[in-house]
């Protein structure tokens, strides 16, 4: 088998992202195959600043996390398990990200007359169940353009609008969120609390002018990818899903679609299978 090299200024770069970032010494041959897979020194260098600003939640951090959305809401928010329902927004059969993190959400909480019963897995069966001047907690494990919350929020208050109940109190938690959501949050009027805000990985580092040339070389990687693969479409994703830039993921979890794709995307042309630094199912 013929040696792997790697030059003396790439391995420069690379050892000292690996230092400080110890989950990519598990995957270091996919790291080389991304940072091969750059055609030009800016590109690198692009893709060595996303690596080094990437949040890579571990599970102790994932406990921290849920311990201080526990806080917000019995604390800050003063709701207690007699009044108050959290649900995941999920009304798919399949398990998301937000049921499998209510689990992780469940044993958070210090008051001890929190039950099962104060943690619903479907949002239809919270709206039917919640009373008139109770509390609606809607949960997601991370938030990223905010679409779906936007779109659930409402469908919920338009549901319990139907059903009478006027005067139910609605709110939104999540493990993370990014910057740009909670911004659309507030133009909505829609209450929410996540202790871990996100910032876009081009557009929040750099001055426009330098962010817009950073995001057309990394377009240009994404060119190189399978346009079709997996019934998705690269376009619907390009530096992200709604172009969200997202540089982040928990550990053992689904990498969310709002990440830039040139970390999950499974396949370059002509249809052939890439190493992945994170895989999407």
């Amino acid at each position: 088998m013929k040696a792997l090299r790697i030059n003396e200024e790439a391995f420069s770069k690379l050892y000292p992202l690996i230092e400080q970032r110890q989950w990519l010494g598990k995957k270091y041959s996919e790291l080389l195959e991304l940072y091969n897979s750059c055609d030009s020194l800016l590109q690198q260098t692009i893709v060595l600043h996303l690596l080094k600003e990437f949040k890579h939640v571990n599970s102790a951090e994932i406990d921290e996390l849920g311990k201080k959305i526990a806080e917000q809401i019995e604390e800050n928010w003063e709701f207690n398990p007699a009044d108050t329902i959290i649900t995941a927004i999920s009304d798919e059969i399949d398990v998301d990200g937000s049921q499998a993190f209510l689990q992780n959400l469940k044993n958070k909480f210090s008051n001890e007359n929190w039950t099962s019963s104060n943690f619903l897995n479907k949002i239809g069966k919270a709206v039917h169940q919640v009373k008139d001047g109770n509390n609606l907690v809607l949960f997601d494990d991370y938030i990223g353009s905010g679409e779906t919350i936007i779109r659930k929020y409402d469908w919920c208050r338009a549901k319990l609008n139907n059903l009478k109940k006027t005067n139910v109190n609605l709110r939104v938690i999540s493990y993370a969120i990014m910057s740009q959501a909670n911004e659309k949050f507030l133009e909505h009027d829609i209450e929410c609390y996540s202790p871990l805000i996100l910032k876009k990985g081009i557009s929040d580092y750099f001055e426009s002018d330098e962010a817009e040339n950073y995001k057309r070389e990394i377009t240009m990687l994404e060119n190189k990818f399978e346009p079709n693969c997996n019934n998705m479409h690269i376009a619907a994703y390009s530096l992200g899903y709604a172009q969200s830039e997202a540089i982040f993921t928990f550990e053992s979890y689904n990498i969310p679609d709002n990440v830039f794709p040139i970390f999950w995307w499974p396949e370059i042309k002509p249809r052939t299978k890439r190493r992945l630094l994170f895989k999407r199912l």
